[in-house]
């Protein structure tokens, strides 16, 4: 790209648009042997996921943040991810007119969160222990995860791990939450309903007969 592309020193070019396979965080654009000249330089960074029927998120690099000539790179504040990225130029004559030989985009795949999933033994009696299963949550990545529960879905946690247990003394049902988090911090949660069953009374008939005592 020259900004010497019209006779007033003065250049606008078209969107260059990249498309990807996945969804990635565009987190920096890099202005490959740029000379400034007193000019002016904006370079627009915008995302989508539609095929920019509508734009996800836009980011706009000006002279400001370049030094006078050179390469450099200049990091985007875009955080989402997006399979579709482009950018365009405009260049302002100074003293002389700015020029730039190239533009390249960088993106890093971008995290995707967990799914929370989780069995129990259900139903359960009072006092017999009501064994959990976060075995079956998965996260897309790979990612290693971390397990909260919170047995009365109160926002509190009650315990950690992939499988604890716990023993109630009412019966009841319980809103059991299960919040998984992936090792870059995005997480998911899932509510589950657990039945508590009362356990029926045991009757104890007590006879003695020349000390002697007989238990039915």
């Amino acid at each position: 790209l020259n900004g010497k592309k019209n006779s007033n020193g003065k250049g606008s070019y078209d969107s260059k648009t990249y498309s990807a396979s996945e969804k990635k965080i565009w987190d920096n654009v890099t202005v490959g042997n740029f000379a400034k000249n007193g000019g002016t330089i904006e370079i627009t960074v915008e995302t989508s996921n539609d095929g920019f029927s509508s734009v996800l998120e836009s980011d706009t690099v000006s002279d400001s943040e370049l030094s006078s000539s050179g390469t450099q790179t200049v990091d985007l504040s875009l955080s989402s991810g997006a399979t579709d990225v482009r950018y365009s130029v405009s260049l302002g004559k100074g003293s002389s007119s700015p020029s730039i030989d190239s533009i390249s985009l960088d993106g890093k795949t971008a995290n995707q969160p967990p799914t929370a999933s989780f069995t129990s033994n259900e139903p359960v009696l009072t006092d017999n222990d009501l064994g959990l299963d976060a075995s079956g949550s998965s996260d897309p990545d790979g990612d290693s995860l971390s397990y909260a529960w919170d047995f009365f879905n109160d926002g509190s946690t009650d315990a950690t791990g992939v499988s604890p247990s716990k023993s109630f003394a009412e019966d009841q049902t319980l809103d059991v939450a299960l919040t998984v988090t992936d090792s870059k911090g995005a997480s998911d949660t899932v509510v589950k309903q657990v039945t508590i069953e009362n356990r029926n009374p045991e009757a104890i008939i007590s006879a003695s007969k020349n000390d002697k005592e007989l238990t039915l």
